[in-house]
């Protein structure tokens, strides 16, 4: 019996250390868009948003600036608006212990807007994975493959084709790099699949309460542990427009919250002639390097 119980727990072992040995080993920025943001350990400094700021901030920048290292934990409009969701996971991955962090959050129309028939009390789907996502800073992240249907850990095994066949890529201080192989042809088609997008799905919505509270929440619980920024990320000027026309007080109630708080509000939301973006809405990787160093000179300069 003792020899079956040896063999047993020897069969059943060796899967579970082959699993975490290959999850650690090969696991990388090309397997999921997001897996690797809960890997890393909690942070001191974070960049907090939706995709704009996953794409447009860079923490290398940031580090190379401001002596600093940053974790950038943005994520997409439908995985983190501001909301209790989104908070929860915020306050998880910050290291407790940081007294001196800088916390760059960037704000834009859609992220404290909700459908009309609501206050942004909703839940996205995409929201509720954050939501239930308990553990952000554990590697591997068993919960996170489980939940997910394991697809990060099949997709180890055929890495090659992923590396082949995907253009975005996930660094390790969560920046999201989009391969992006720009072209004025390929831009128009983009900016015109985007805005049409966005007039059908998004401008259907109004300003949140609920979402404008987390994101006040968010500003207040930060400002323990170190100084916050606002900022507005630059987008092309048809995506500035169309935001005008969803939330045309947008800059005054966040200058209000920034007021409020006392905190700087970095708005560059009028500096769409002097960034490229890959679709309207997301900026164009070298262009999100220069933005960044734009940045960097804001927050020096406010400090």
């Amino acid at each position: 019996m003792k020899r079956f119980l040896k063999q047993f727990l020897l069969f059943s072992i060796l899967p579970v250390a082959v699993f975490l040995i290959t999850s650690i080993i090969y696991a990388d920025g090309f397997i999921d868009p997001f897996y690797l943001r809960f890997t890393t350990p909690k942070q001191q400094n974070l960049i907090i948003g939706t995709s704009r700021a996953a794409q447009g901030i860079l923490p290398s920048v940031l580090k190379s600036n401001l002596n600093k290292d940053f974790y950038n934990y943005s994520f997409t409009v439908s995985h983190s608006p501001f909301g209790e969701a989104y908070y929860n996971s915020i306050i998880r991955k910050l290291n407790k212990r940081t007294k001196d962090g800088i916390f760059i959050i960037s704000v834009d129309p859609f992220s404290i807007t909700s459908h009309y028939d609501n206050d942004g009390k909703e839940s996205f789907v995409n929201e509720k994975m954050i939501e239930k996502q308990m553990t952000v800073s554990m590697n591997p992240n068993i919960e996170f493959i489980i939940k997910n249907g394991l697809s990060p850990w099949r997709a180890i095994f055929s890495h090659h084709k992923i590396v082949k066949n995907e253009i975005t890529f996930l660094h390790k201080d969560g920046w999201m790099e989009v391969k992006y192989p720009w072209t004025a042809e390929k831009y128009k088609t983009n900016l015109e699949v985007k805005m049409k997008d966005y007039r059908k799905n998004q401008m259907n919505r109004k300003r949140s309460s609920h979402r404008v509270y987390y994101l006040k929440k968010t500003i207040q619980s930060l400002q323990k542990y170190g100084k916050v920024y606002l900022v507005r990320i630059p987008t092309a000027k048809e995506m500035y427009d169309l935001e005008n026309d969803l939330l045309p007080n947008f800059n005054y109630r966040i200058q209000e919250i920034a007021d409020q708080y006392k905190v700087p509000y970095i708005d560059c939301s009028k500096d769409f002639s002097i960034y490229q973006t890959t679709d309207g809405n997301h900026l164009f990787h070298p262009s999100a390097k220069r933005f960044t160093q734009a940045l960097c000179d804001s927050i020096v300069s406010s400090r």
